[in-house]
């Protein structure tokens, strides 16, 4: 139904943009990590 699917879209791309975010946040981490960080 278009009503959900409106409301979905926002929420899938919010949540995409938080786990690309956490992921190069632990991803950096890791580098920093095997860097001797």
């Amino acid at each position: 139904s278009p009503p959900m699917a409106a409301e979905a879209a926002p929420w899938l791309i919010g949540v995409g943009t938080i786990a690309g975010a956490v992921g190069g946040l632990v991803q950096g981490s890791a580098e920093g990590w095997k860097n001797g960080w």
